[in-house]
């Protein structure tokens, strides 16, 4: 009970430190999770291309695929028939894609060559590309019904037809496509691994140093209790702090998440959270017994759980990392935190706990398992040898 009562009051004096990374976690955990949630959503939209045609031809060919343009893209007329100012303008982002209809531009059709039509686009644009392939099928087709006894007239409605018709598509989001969208909870627990780690490591860390000051120390191993009993005691309380600390942050993510889809998988992604929980006591054990310093260890923290989250994923998503960054993120715990929170958003409720959300989690408390027990070896050969 007495290490308890001076566990609470070592906890009370690090009430700053609690409020700075509670602030930090509220505004900037928020704003990123719900600009991802919504940025998801806006990745995929219907966008017309802006198309400077100048038709040199006005033939029946040339006007009929105009108006099949006209059903998708955005179809200008430009001003200019200089060339060189036309495809400045598609350097400039003025236009999208630039087509010349010459004035034997329905000869050129007929005898079925492939430079009927000129155009000008970006080098490196995918709408560009598209664009002329389908100026090309469509050209193809017209030719195909002329040799099959159509009218000039006939074979480019139809044509325009057969292109308007393979060209309309219609998307719609699968449920299980759903799942793989970046939720709001998700993306607020994932920020959630670094306020974590970074509050639950200062303050135990402020503790342990202030326990382990030579006076307390004294008084304690003069108490006739065993080391591993005093650890017991203490590391019992210490756990007592962490899951308070651990329950004010998912509290205010909860309160954040109120309507929610995904808030029926609260309970998974608490699960993690206690996972990530551990390791960070563990990580708090092997920091504080290297150093008493509580600056020193400031630092080292910082160093520490600030490179993992850039190379995790927390702070930079995983598809931008190289091959190299992510074989050498599977050796750091914050990648299988990660790992698992991606898991539990791309998953139906149903379908998370099993074998790999298990083993997620066990990989995470292994690494606060191997943390603590290297914490514990040099605090037992600095007691043993007064250190």
């Amino acid at each position: 009970m007495t290490v308890f009562k001076a566990i609470l009051k070592i906890a009370k004096r690090e009430w700053m430190t609690i409020l700075i990374y509670f602030v930090v976690f509220a505004g900037f955990g928020t704003l990123t999770a719900r600009g991802n949630a919504q940025q998801t959503s806006k990745i995929y939209k219907e966008a017309k291309e802006t198309i400077a045609v100048l038709d040199e031809s006005h033939s029946i060919v040339a006007k009929e695929l105009i108006h099949t343009l006209k059903k998708s893209e955005k179809v200008i007329t430009p001003k200019t028939k200089d060339l060189v100012s036309l495809n400045d303008s598609v350097r400039f982002d003025l236009y999208d894609y630039v087509l010349v209809l010459p004035e034997d531009f329905e000869e050129r059709v007929l005898a079925g060559r492939d430079d009927a039509a000129e155009y000008i686009s970006a080098g490196d644009s995918a709408g560009g590309y598209l664009l002329s392939e389908k100026i090309r099928l469509y050209l193809q087709d017209v030719v195909l019904y002329l040799k099959s006894g159509y009218s000039k007239e006939e074979a480019a409605v139809k044509a325009s037809e057969v292109i308007t018709s393979s060209l309309s598509v219609s998307s719609e989001m699968l449920p299980e496509a759903k799942h793989n969208e970046e939720s709001f909870l998700s993306g607020i627990f994932r920020f959630s691994a670094y306020a974590l780690m970074m509050l639950l490591i200062e303050v135990i860390c402020s503790i342990i140093n202030n326990i382990r000051q030579i006076d307390i120390r004294k008084r304690i191993s003069v108490s006739g209790a065993k080391f591993r009993e005093r650890n017991a005691a203490f590391y019992g309380a210490v756990a007592i702090v962490a899951v308070v600390l651990t329950g004010l942050l998912i509290l205010f993510i909860v309160l954040s998440s109120i309507g929610d889809p995904d808030l029926g998988k609260l309970p998974y992604y608490i699960l993690n959270e206690a996972a990530i929980m551990l390791c960070a006591i563990g990580l708090a054990t092997m920091i504080s017994s290297i150093t008493t310093d509580q600056s020193l260890v400031s630092m080292i923290t910082n160093s520490v759980v600030i490179s993992m989250s850039f190379l995790c994923g927390i702070f930079v998503p995983m598809e931008l990392m190289s091959k190299q960054i992510l074989w050498f993120s599977h050796f750091l715990p914050l990648y299988w935190f990660e790992r698992s929170v991606e898991f539990i958003n791309s998953n139906a409720d149903s379908a998370i706990m099993g074998t790999t959300f298990a083993a997620y989690l066990g990989i995470q408390l292994l690494f606060g398992l191997v943390f603590f027990v290297i914490g514990m070896i040099v605090f037992k050969k600095k007691e043993l040898y007064a250190v």
